[in-house]
């Protein structure tokens, strides 16, 4: 929003959640305020029901949105956390099949079983016996790359079209691209993100999901209902053999919703890190410095002055590379971060009250009037 109003720019999303309305508080969407304040793209434009919308689709339309704002004397900025988004617009689209719905279904179909029990081994052998080199590839648990990957091969073994999966038709061969990367000290960006799931629950999660459930807008095999928020909530919600008052399952949804998105903002690290984020320039953001995000505004208003060349030797200077040294070196201290017990994050009264809405949506989205108490056994 800064850069924004610094250099004359409207916002392009690049975020697979976002581009569904209804889906508004796990999306964390932009306010209304900023709605108003700065133009957005490819926001609120699908319905949660609606088809698939594929890298592919969501590539055309970023091209279309880009090309207007030129068209209009404005500077786009594609922002958003859909890593496989950001790599289709700055590296270009691999030489591979576009998903097919039929082949989608069938591949989920496949790993559905694999993917309830945790048999993340079991599912990757079906990728490793037709592409051991992709296989190797992948992190555990991307049950999301690990579908499009066993997708793919499936297609490429349909035609007689070969394949190669080099990619072509960056952005950069149409504009003149900078591309930008915010990070923050990793243990203060995990506290934050257990902040905001806890957010996400007072602003209305629970509610929002369930009406979706209610309203059978949330199919588990859909893409919102495999976005996380959405995926933790809709297990919780829809759990079996609910019961009024059922702490440990709400402590333990907000404990799964917390690590999810932990886990996410990893990878993404990594990919920065790795040869794949060579094209983005480093900027720090200190949380605890009130005017990091405007210092971060001037610096990147200033870089998009700048001409390539002096834009190319910022990317690669000392700063850049400690940047990336001290993010890995960070990555070490997470592994003593303890996720904290949500009941311990609140008052007694104000987890009571959550409990209470929790239990309503719960019998909301299973359609029952209430959830029945627990069951106590004694002996006589």
């Amino acid at each position: 929003m800064e850069v924004c109003k610094a250099v004359g720019g409207e916002i392009v999303s690049a975020d697979s959640v976002q581009i569904y309305r209804r889906l508004d508080v796990g999306a964390n969407k932009p306010s209304a305020e900023d709605l108003a304040a700065v133009r957005h793209h490819l926001v609120n434009i699908l319905d949660p029901g609606s088809e698939e919308y594929t890298v592919g689709q969501w590539l055309r339309a970023a091209y279309a949105a880009i090309d207007d704002v030129l068209q209009r004397g404005k500077v786009p900025l594609v922002v958003g956390g859909t890593m496989l988004y950001t790599q289709w617009l700055v590296q270009g689209q691999p030489d591979a099949p576009e998903g097919d719905a039929a082949t989608q279904q069938i591949v989920r179909t496949i790993l559905a079983p694999f993917e309830a029990t945790g048999d993340w081994d079991g599912g990757l052998e079906l990728l490793r016996a037709v592409n051991a080199t992709r296989a190797a590839q992948l992190n555990k648990n991307d049950w999301v790359r690990l579908g499009r990957s066993l997708q793919i091969s499936m297609d490429m073994r349909q035609g007689d079209e070969v394949f190669t999966g080099e990619r072509t038709g960056a952005a950069s061969e149409r504009y003149d691209v900078r591309s930008y990367f915010i990070v923050a000290d990793r243990a203060e960006a995990a506290r934050r993100i257990t902040q905001r799931c806890q957010a996400m629950l007072s602003s209305g999660l629970l509610q929002e999901v369930a009406a979706l459930l209610h309203a059978g807008l949330l199919p588990k095999e859909s893409s919102p209902g495999r976005a996380i928020g959405y995926r933790q909530m809709r297990e919780y919600l829809l759990r079996p053999d609910p019961h009024a008052g059922d702490a440990e399952a709400l402590v333990q949804f907000y404990s799964d919703f917390c690590t999810a998105t932990r886990r996410y903002a990893s990878d993404q690290l990594k990919w920065f890190r790795s040869s794949k984020g060579t094209e983005f320039v480093w900027c720090a953001r200190d949380f605890a410095d009130p005017n990091s995000v405007p210092s971060i505004a001037r610096a990147i208003a200033e870089d998009l002055s700048l001409d390539e060349h002096c834009h190319q030797a910022k990317r690669m200077d000392a700063t850049q590379l400690q940047l990336r040294e001290d993010n890995l070196a960070q990555a070490k201290q997470m592994r003593l971060f303890i996720q904290p017990d949500l009941r311990k994050t609140m008052s007694a009264g104000a987890f009571a009250q959550l409990q209470r809405q929790a239990d309503q949506c719960t019998a909301l989205a299973q359609g029952i009037p209430h959830l029945p108490q627990q069951e106590v056994n004694s002996l006589s």
